[in-house]
């Protein structure tokens, strides 16, 4: 379950990483 986690909020980091480089 751990591992499950950090990978769906390194998921979710990406994704708000390329929307904030969309949005600059």
């Amino acid at each position: 379950m751990p591992f499950e986690d950090r990978a769906l909020n390194k998921h979710l980091i990406l994704k708000l990483n390329v929307w904030l480089d969309n949005s600059a």
